[in-house]
């Protein structure tokens, strides 16, 4: 399978190094991340199609020189037939229908998730010539837990929402923002309860943190905060 196994201590650690690597890189400091800063920051270089007409896939890294096709316009599957360009090794490919729509949280995690599979999983892909790009489809968002049983893709892509969900929502600074947002003397002895209360908390949070609800949510239940 030539998937490396990572535990998920060893990816908040790696992503922890890369934030505190990267704020200290950024010309301009705010509590703000800026996602197409860190793309720079990894080396990488951006760019915006319509890679597909549906918006079925909303991000992809390129590994390689390679061609790929893309759509004039974000429209439906009855569209006009792809134009093909090209794009060199390095390049993270976003929808440019997810870079134009509203939704800012669903775009800095998906990009932030492409830098780290360029960072975690060069080694994979350079080991499949056939692999010179590797495409994120909307499912490869909602994988936040594996097995060492499950297919390499499975691997690979918790793997980078893991670090992408550290990385934008570090441990200590989640925590101590939940428990001034809920009010709450400390850290909680247990879990709390899943709420309606609680869901307005977490969608506040996760505004606050550039992300959208899910991803905080889980990031909140994987540090024992809320209940599963």
């Amino acid at each position: 399978m030539n998937v490396k196994i990572y535990t998920s201590s060893q990816l908040e650690e790696f992503a922890c190094a890369k934030r505190k690597e990267f704020s200290s890189w950024r010309p301009q400091r705010s509590t703000a991340i800026d996602v197409y800063d860190f793309v720079d920051f990894v080396g990488c270089e951006p760019d915006w199609k319509y890679i597909t007409p549906d918006q079925s896939i909303l991000g992809c890294v390129c590994f390689s020189d390679t061609t790929l096709p893309t759509w004039e316009s974000y429209v439906n599957k009855q569209s006009k037939e792809p134009e093909f360009n090209n794009f060199a090794r390095g390049t993270i490919v976003i929808d440019q229908a997810l870079n134009e729509g509203k939704d800012r949280g669903k775009e800095n995690y998906t990009v932030v998730h492409e830098c780290f599979h360029w960072l975690l999983h060069q080694y994979y892909f350079s080991k499949n010539d056939s692999d010179a790009v590797h495409s994120c489809s909307k499912d490869s968002f909602t994988i936040f837990g594996c097995s060492e049983d499950d297919s390499a893709i499975n691997i690979l892509e918790w793997q980078a929402n893991y670090a992408a969900a550290c990385f934008l929502m570090p441990q200590e600074d989640v925590s101590q923002a939940f428990i001034k947002r809920l009010r709450l003397k400390g850290f909680p002895q247990k879990p709390l309860e899943m709420k309606r209360w609680v869901n307005a908390h977490i969608s506040m949070l996760a505004k606050q943190f550039g992300v959208n609800f899910n991803p905080m949510k889980y990031r909140l239940q994987e540090l024992k905060l809320i209940q599963k």
